[in-house]
C-alpha cells in the first residue's frame, strides 16, 4: 500500500513534485500484489490533487491497477472525474454516505459495483 499518512517521505516528495518513493513502493508490489492501494490523506497536502497525481503516476509506470482510498466522497468524485483509466475505489466508511454519494458517482460513470471483504469496491 502507498499510504502518505504512514510515510512522511511521500509527503515531502509530493510537495517537490517527485514520485521516486511512490514508484519504488509500486515496483516492489508488482510481484506480490494484485492491486496497488493508494491513500494520500496527510496533513500539508491537498488530498484530491495528490491522490489523482499518484494514481496517474503509478498507472503510467506499472502493470497493476490502482485502488484509491479516501474518507471523503468529494475526493473520490474528483479523482473519478479526472482519472483517465480504470481504477478501484475502496469505501469502508459510512454506508449511508455510500448510498447517497459514492454509489451515485459510480452510477454516473456507469461503473460496476462489487463488494470484497465487506468493503465496497468500484471497478
Amino acid at each position: 500500500s502507498i499510504c502518505f499518512s504512514k510515510n512522511k517521505e511521500l509527503v515531502e516528495e509530493y510537495q517537490e513534485e517527485v514520485f521516486d518513493t511512490v514508484l519504488d513502493l509500486a515496483f516492489d508490489m508488482e510481484g506480490e500484489a494484485d492491486i496497488i492501494r493508494i491513500s494520500t490523506a496527510a496533513s500539508g497536502i491537498p488530498e484530491k490533487e495528490a491522490l489523482l497525481a499518484v494514481a496517474e503516476e503509478v498507472s503510467r509506470n506499472t502493470a497493476l491497477p490502482c485502488m484509491i482510498a479516501s474518507e471523503s466522497p468529494e475526493v473520490i468524485a474528483y479523482v473519478i472525474r479526472h482519472f483517465s483509466g480504470i481504477m478501484a475505489i475502496e469505501w469502508s466508511h459510512n454506508l449511508e454516505e455510500w448510498e447517497t454519494k459514492i454509489k451515485k458517482i459510480a452510477q454516473d460513470y456507469q461503473a460496476p459495483i462489487v463488494t470484497i471483504d465487506k468493503k465496497i469496491i468500484y471497478c
